[in-house]
């Protein structure tokens, strides 16, 4: 028996946010999950940016962000997949 814990860790295994800390662009690779919701916050809660992705890798255009760190949350129907705090 596949406890459900195990299949959501390796889900999320396959999300790679590249890299970390940013300069000039980040590179979201989501395998499988395609039919999500890339969303990235500063600390402050605005949201800096936001697409609906298909694709399997994303590069997101960060050269106007601000330093400091961001929070990425990426979600799909079912909830978040995975988060992730960033620094530029």
């Amino acid at each position: 028996m596949v406890d459900k814990r195990e299949v959501v860790a390796i889900e999320e295994d396959q999300i790679r946010v590249q890299p970390n800390p940013f300069t000039n662009e980040l590179r979201v690779e989501l395998g499988p999950h395609t039919g999500v919701v890339v969303q990235v916050y500063q600390v402050d809660g605005r949201q800096v940016y936001s697409q609906q992705v298909s694709q399997e890798q994303i590069m997101i255009p960060t050269q106007k962000w601000q330093s400091g760190l961001y929070i990425m949350s990426i979600n799909d129907d079912d909830g978040i997949l995975k988060q992730v705090k960033l620094i530029k």
